[in-house]
């Protein structure tokens, strides 16, 4: 694979071009990590009066 900036090789399991740094594909997010992580630690310091 080369890199669509500067065509240079570049690892087809690599995200950004180590030459470069431009983005080689686009990142798609698998979850929400911030309301996990809100839940899990609501689950262990419950919110209450």
């Amino acid at each position: 694979m080369f890199c669509k900036n500067c065509g240079m090789p570049v690892d087809a399991q690599k995200d950004i071009c180590p030459h470069c740094g431009t983005r080689l594909r686009e990142f798609h997010p698998t979850g929400d990590a911030s309301s996990t992580g809100f839940a899990v630690l609501c689950f262990f310091f419950p919110l209450s009066d």
